[in-house]
């Protein structure tokens, strides 16, 4: 998500947003940046759950909230759901956030640097210790739940590389 702040079509300079999403498990990967020269700032938004339409808000002191929406779609049957652990932009599993029908399997891919999978919070489910690609793992998850993880390289289970698999 990239947004320019501007007064009077002239770009601003070290503005202060705060990025926001009520939607459950959803999340920014910065909850306050500043603008650039250019006047514009930059996040990841991570949709949260259930499916369908999620607002997101950037703040600016002195201005109106700008709020914005996105659609979450419910991850595939039957076959694999993937989800690449990467730090092409910003370390983050792409995406972050899955919902599955009970029986489906989820398979990490590695596309870069060294990751891991750690499972945190109940339920819980195997996690994979660290590695660098090329490097698969496979989970099927059976029993419906909210199950998070996170990378213990860049991140916690509270901050930066995090994820969750909604198992329906």
């Amino acid at each position: 998500m990239r947004i320019v702040v501007t007064r009077d079509g002239a770009p601003l300079v070290g503005q202060t947003v705060t990025w926001s999403t009520s939607a459950l498990h959803g999340f920014f990967d910065q909850t306050v940046t500043q603008t650039a020269a250019d006047g514009s700032t930059t996040v990841f938004w991570t949709l949260g759950i259930p499916t369908g339409t999620q607002t997101g808000t950037a703040s600016v002191t002195g201005a109106n909230p700008l709020t914005f929406s996105a659609t979450a779609t419910a991850g595939q049957t039957g076959s694999p759901v993937e989800v690449r652990l990467t730090s092409i932009n910003g370390f983050r599993y792409q995406p972050a956030n899955v919902v599955i029908a009970a029986g489906t399997t989820v398979r990490w891919i590695w596309d870069d640097d060294l990751h891991d999978v750690v499972s945190s919070g109940t339920p819980s489910f195997p996690g994979i210790g660290g590695f660098s690609p090329p490097k698969t793992y496979e989970f099927t998850f059976t029993t419906p739940g909210t199950y998070r993880y996170f990378c213990s390289f860049h991140g916690t289970a509270n901050t930066g590389m995090r994820g969750v698999v909604v198992v329906q």
